[in-house]
């Protein structure tokens, strides 16, 4: 039988302290017994509507060139050519292997987020020779 992981607190940070979010967070921070201690960790907002023409540029330049079988594809070597990646040495063999980062909303802030795109993009325009997000201009 699996323990379940109990519901996390969400907070916010005011002039006053910090504050439960939702009416459910004030009930579960009431309900922790006195001097009972809390991890937080800061969750960062980001754009899911950036994220979705980011993956709409990818596809786009996949559907229009024919370059790579799918928009991952692409992605993956995006990460790569933008230097998101790390080497990985296998401690038996001592081989080395290339592991690219990841942009998942958990591994990235917004910040670092747009700075990716901004250079994803540049390296694809290189590639391609047109701006992959053109697009929105003509919408």
């Amino acid at each position: 039988m699996s323990k379940e992981k109990r519901p996390s607190i969400l907070v916010r940070k005011t002039a006053r302290g910090l504050s439960p979010v939702t009416a459910y967070d004030a009930e579960l921070l009431y309900a922790a017994g006195m001097g009972e201690e809390f991890e937080l960790s800061p969750m960062t907002k980001r754009s899911n509507r950036q994220l979705r023409t980011y993956w709409l540029a990818l596809k786009r330049v996949c559907d229009t060139t024919g370059r790579w079988p799918t928009p991952e594809h692409l992605h993956d070597e995006l990460k790569l050519v933008c230097g998101f990646k790390r080497n990985v040495v296998d401690m038996q063999t001592g081989e080395v292997a290339v592991v690219v980062d990841s942009i998942a909303f958990n591994a990235m802030t917004q910040d670092e987020f747009r700075v990716y795109m901004d250079l994803a993009m540049e390296k694809l325009s290189d590639a391609i020779g047109f701006d992959p997000l053109a697009f929105l201009e003509a919408a």
